[in-house]
């Protein structure tokens, strides 16, 4: 029976060290480096709603400090105007999130972030590309 028991410990410690490693086949979140994000960064914002505006939206991070994220940000359109507004923000591997109220969660991949902005009137999306 001592046999058995160590039998079945081994396979319970192998089978515990490989629901805590990292699986060749799973895709891991890669990171990015948060000093490349400073900088300004320019593209469009699209309303999904039935309005269906556009126009331009601009984001100016002016500091990165672990992972929070401090900047400003503007969009226009025909109809719409939005004051500048203070951006605090989390970057998490390749997502940065900020606002309150209104929520906008962008992944960043290398000079270009893409996402989406929730609570206001419709949902937004955004596309930006990093000014060299």
């Amino acid at each position: 029976m001592n046999g058995v028991r160590r039998a079945c410990f081994v396979l319970f410690a192998v089978s515990l060290l490989l629901a805590v490693t990292p699986g060749r086949g799973r895709p891991q979140a890669m990171s990015v480096d948060p000093q490349s994000l400073v900088g300004s960064w320019v593209g469009t914002w699209t309303e999904t709603g039935r309005r269906a505006l556009t126009g331009p939206y601009f984001l100016k991070i002016e500091k990165v400090e672990g992972d929070q994220v401090f900047g400003t940000g503007e969009l226009r359109g025909r109809r719409v105007t939005v004051p500048p507004f203070r951006v605090t923000g989390t970057l998490s591997g390749k997502s940065l999130t900020y606002g309150t109220r209104v929520r906008t969660e962008m992944t960043v991949e290398g000079d270009r972030m893409t996402g989406k902005t929730t609570g206001a009137n419709d949902d937004v999306t955004i596309t930006l590309t990093k000014e060299k």
